[in-house]
């Protein structure tokens, strides 16, 4: 059955735990036609039915002859949880993993209904001491991956199944109903959905978790959770509820897409919501504000910079794109650190995790707007690495953009750690780490900086925090780290021997033997065009924010002619495609 405190304004047809239909109450049929979207014909004989009985006065005829969704029934059956043989905790620790996973989560994610699951679950204890163990439904599933959730936060640590709680999770998907199902109930198929989705990707199984959130948007956007509020179907509580629902969505699915390196799901252009203001946002709503903002911006991101379409060519409209989004990153750089200041390396200042994180997720989106070119910077530089790379303004400016948030990523993953608040559940805080320190190797081949700017170490240790805590997916990011950085001694290695060749044909008649090459420090053969160029600067870590006028500086540097003449970097006219 439909739980009693169901958000949906589709009163859907329900389904028992026996997979029986029920008859829906006769309010619900009239309002069927309404899952169907405009381009319907359906949908559309239905609203202008409406439209012409409302003017008449006459009688609602649309809700004598409804097309139901699975006219046909069910034919299969649903598997079902024995919950007398799961481990269940005791009611007040149920309570207490519940408290934990809404305090850990909730600045950022809405994932249920905090007042109406605790009821429930009460409820739910207070049968068992009776004796009335119910069937199980979605709501029991729903129950199963918060106890997951919940336990595998308060251990902090992985086992050999991945996450502590993930027996309880994999309880929960044994339950799992087929897709119709979840349309039946769309409020908290929608909550579970995202729920798995989140917690597959504590398991490594990123593809998995990106199918399921998929699934949450294209039942939320069938049932209007992307449209403007009608007082007609909801009320405000109900509205207000489903827009925290989208928006959650809309994050976690714009993170995954990230991750796995696809495009974004739903366009923003067919989403009708406002996005939460953050301007007069309190401080309840505020980090959820600033959430959608920046995962828009790594969504728009995504679609210009690494997308397929006609907005990533070469030309004035690619580059007036970057422009608009350093605008953007600058103008959110500033309301954050406004709104949402940290203090970093300041032991009697501790930091709060949920600014930390959307700190982060703000360098991840500068690093991804400039990486390509980084990307090319490399390809050139290997193609004759015996000559410097004659840098313009524009390209200086973005990579100091891409320098100074790598480097704040990984100071405020290293203060994270001292505090004991890295998050080795969900695999970001790593994918941070790995994507900062990887930049920062790839910069010192392309253009060396003349004093060391950080340390490798404090990566791998980060790294090691997490294979400490049982993380198996670490150990490989780490090898990457350790590969990449032996490749860059190696090329550093020859660069400083041709320079030494070089050197003694000028003074020496004979050739010095390659054992007699000390290793000095490689910064001793850095051009002077290369210091004249230098993109290394006294970072300022205590912020762990971008530095505005950097980002005003790589704009106002930027000139369509980077890419129009590709003679500027030796490409050719599809160089900067990848």
């Amino acid at each position: 059955m439909s739980r009693d405190d169901e958000r949906s304004s589709i009163r859907a047809i329900s389904i028992d735990p026996t997979g029986h239909e029920t008859e829906p109450p006769p309010e619900a049929i009239g309002d069927e036609y309404r899952r169907f979207g405009h381009s319907s014909s359906w949908s559309f004989s239905r609203r202008i039915r409406t439209m012409i009985t409302d003017s008449l006065g006459g009688p609602a005829i649309h809700d004598l002859n409804p097309i139901k969704d699975g006219a046909y029934g069910i034919p299969w059956q649903q598997n079902m949880i024995d919950l007398s043989a799961v481990d269940l905790p005791s009611e007040d620790y149920a309570d207490y993993l519940t408290r934990t996973v809404i305090f850990t989560l909730s600045p950022l994610y809405t994932l249920l209904d905090q007042k109406a699951f605790l009821d429930q679950l009460h409820q739910f204890y207070d049968q068992s001491r009776r004796g009335n163990m119910p069937k199980t439904g979605l709501w029991h599933i729903q129950m199963l991956i918060i106890f997951a959730f919940g336990t595998s936060i308060l251990s902090r640590e992985a086992g050999p199944l991945g996450p502590t709680g993930a027996l309880y999770f994999s309880k929960a998907m044994e339950a799992m109903p087929d897709c119709h199902r979840l349309c039946v109930e769309p409020i908290i198929s929608i909550e579970i959905l995202c729920m798995i989705s989140l917690f597959t990707q504590a398991m490594d199984m990123r593809f998995a978790a990106q199918l399921y959130i998929r699934q949450a948007s294209c039942i939320a956007a069938a049932n209007g959770l992307n449209r403007r509020y009608d007082e007609k179907r909801h009320t405000s509580a109900e509205f207000q509820y489903r827009t925290k629902l989208w928006w959650t969505i809309y994050v976690i699915e714009r993170k995954l897409s990230s991750l796995i390196g696809v495009s974004p799901g739903l366009p923003d252009e067919d989403i009708a919501l406002r996005r939460p203001a953050i301007t007069g946002s309190n401080e309840e709503e505020l980090p959820m504000a600033f959430h959608v903002e920046i995962s828009s911006q790594l969504g728009h991101i995504l679609n210009v910079v690494y997308g397929l379409g006609s907005q990533r060519q070469l030309g004035g409209r690619f580059i007036s794109e970057i422009q608009a989004i350093l605008k953007k990153l600058a103008d959110t750089a500033t309301l954050l650190n406004t709104n949402m200041k940290i203090e970093l390396n300041q032991p009697m200042k501790p930091i709060s995790r949920t600014p930390a994180s959307l700190y982060l997720l703000h360098h991840q989106c500068s690093i991804l707007a400039i990486r390509p070119i980084l990307f090319f910077l490399l390809e050139k530089k290997l193609q004759n690495p015996k000559d410097d790379l004659v840098l313009s303004d524009a390209v200086v400016g973005l990579l100091r953009v891409c320098i100074e948030s790598a480097f704040q990523v990984l100071n405020i993953l290293k203060t994270l750690r001292s505090q004991r608040l890295l998050d080795t559940l969900l695999p970001h805080d790593l994918e941070y780490a790995f994507m900062g320190s990887f930049v920062l190797v790839v910069v010192d081949i392309v253009h060396p900086a003349l004093t060391r700017q950080w340390d490798l170490n404090d990566t791998f240790a980060l790294i090691d925090e997490c294979v400490f805590r049982g993380l198996i997916v670490a150990k490989p990011y780490k090898q990457d780290l350790i590969e990449i950085n032996e490749l860059r001694s190696q090329l550093r290695n020859e660069q400083r021997l041709e320079a030494v060749l070089s050197q003694s044909q000028l003074t020496e008649p004979t050739q010095p033997e390659i054992t007699d090459i000390a290793p000095s420090d490689p910064s001793e053969f850095i051009s002077q065009s290369q210091m004249d160029q230098s993109l290394h600067r006294p970072w300022n870590y205590n912020g762990g924010i971008l530095d505005p006028d950097m980002i005003q500086f790589a704009i106002d540097a930027i000139d369509a002619d980077f890419l129009n003449d590709a003679t500027i970097l030796g490409m050719d006219e599809n160089g900067w495609m990848f």
